[in-house]
């Protein structure tokens, strides 16, 4: 399978850290975030890894050389980052047609509590058939604080309604999702994209998808997931993280 890490984003509330340093190339725990990202979804590349480039694309560049197992392909948004939905757009000339992608956010902090989240991600997503399966957490603040995946249960598991912090959209849902980042997603949805410019992959891509009939699949897995958008949280994670990153050491 074939990976897309997220890399061009501004930033912004991490300055003035991100004025020297593309967010992804901010150590966590003294290694860059990008490399926690690229861990994390690395169970499931066999293929190429696909990173976009805007904010100070050096810096994001020069982590990529350690990468030994995987080519990785840049995609460059000279002009302006394209959102999640729009790097796919943008780099679609790399993406195969009726081809599967793990999609993640190259600043992401997730610690599974259970060995092999990513391989039940890939199963739940291939036995679903669904277009896209998002990974999920439950966490009290989704469809509040976070915007939710809303969704209902069936025999598969649970579909995908909608997006957002407005619960009254989607009347039939059980619950709201925490939706952390990580998805699996078959190139079809570049039908539902915008042909170029700015997008977002889930409020403009999957929404259109479901409407036009197709599955958007959601999987639940027991997980620590940090905030890590400004500086308190940033330093709120990292004392969080440490003492069970200590204790899974000593294990």
């Amino acid at each position: 399978m074939k990976g897309f890490l997220l890399a061009a984003g501004l930033g912004t509330r991490l300055r003035p850290v991100t004025d020297q340093l593309a967010k992804p190339a901010v150590s966590f725990l003294n290694i860059p975030m990008f490399y926690w990202s690229y861990e994390f979804v690395r169970p499931l590349l066999s293929g190429d890894l696909l990173v976009n480039l805007h904010h100070l694309p050096g810096t994001v560049r020069t982590l990529t050389t350690k990468i030994r197992d995987h080519q990785v392909i840049f995609s460059h948004e000279a002009a302006a980052p394209l959102g999640s939905g729009g790097a796919l757009t943008f780099a679609r000339s790399h993406i195969s047609e009726n081809e599967d992608i793990v999609v993640a956010n190259a600043d992401e902090v997730i610690l599974p509590r259970t060995p092999g989240a990513l391989d039940r991600l890939a199963k739940h997503h291939r036995e679903s058939g669904a277009i896209a399966t998002l990974l999920t957490m439950r966490h009290p603040d989704a469809g509040g604080k976070f915007g939710g995946v809303w969704h209902q249960t069936d025999s598969i598991g649970a579909t995908v309604l909608g997006f957002g912090k407005d619960a009254g959209k989607y009347p039939q849902a059980v619950g709201a999702l925490h939706y952390v980042g990580v998805l699996i997603v078959n190139s079809r949805i570049l039908r539902f994209l915008p042909p170029q410019g700015e997008s977002n992959l889930l409020y403009d891509g999957l929404i259109a998808a479901i409407q036009a009939g197709e599955r958007v699949s959601a999987h639940v897995e027991d997980l620590m997931w940090f905030e890590t958008g400004n500086p308190q949280d940033f330093l709120h994670a990292t004392a969080e993280a440490l003492p069970f990153l200590s204790f899974r050491h000593r294990e």
